[in-house]
């Protein structure tokens, strides 16, 4: 049985603690269009058509699905960037030294290893997700989360029907928004401090 695509959340935390909420419209995509879901491609959640390097990194960019993404990995997420919340299966992955909207920092397959066999529903599914992405930030970027941190990040948390397919994981990736806050700035190289 495929795996169901994972529930991207865009997030903008600048002056709360770590007591942090989920699926809302970050402020810097305030003036996007409302919500829409979104489904990338059809199945493609176990697909990595990337080619990767000794090392593990991306050195050809491919289709890669969610379930294959690592601590590292730099993406393009297209249309994603001006949406607060959509579902996903893959993006498209990407040398980190080309251009890119994304960069995976935090891959957990154990956040919500406690939480009960039923769904626990979204508001706690994006609690717990904010609070991981938060607590990941410095460790992997070298600077606390601030105010003035102009790097944010998006979390792929689980969905009601991954939930049931034993999806546990949450994955955390940098984002910068651009001036206007209606997209994503292009980086090149890694965020990693």
């Amino acid at each position: 049985m495929p795996v169901l695509p994972k529930v991207w959340r865009p997030t903008h935390h600048k002056g709360e603690s770590t007591m942090l909420r989920t699926a809302r419209m970050p402020m810097f995509l305030a003036t996007a269009a409302a919500a829409s879901l979104l489904l990338v491609g059809c199945g493609e959640s176990a697909t990595d058509e990337t080619t990767r390097d000794g090392s593990g990194a991306v050195a050809s960019a491919g289709t890669l699905g969610v379930e294959k993404l690592r601590v590292g990995d730099c993406l393009n997420v297209g249309d994603l960037a001006t949406k607060d919340q959509a579902e996903v299966e893959a993006f498209t992955g990407v040398p980190c030294s080309d251009p890119h909207q994304a960069e995976v920092y935090l891959v957990d397959k154990t956040l919500y290893a406690d939480q009960p066999e039923a769904y626990p529903g979204e508001a706690k599914i994006g609690e717990l997700a904010d609070d991981g992405c938060f607590k990941a930030f410095e460790g992997y970027t070298g600077k606390p989360f601030t105010e003035t941190s102009t790097i944010e990040w998006v979390s792929i948390t689980p969905t009601p029907d991954t939930w049931i397919e034993n999806d546990r994981t949450l994955v955390c990736a940098l984002v910068t928004p651009t001036a206007d806050g209606n997209d994503l700035e292009k980086t090149t190289g890694s965020l990693k401090g």
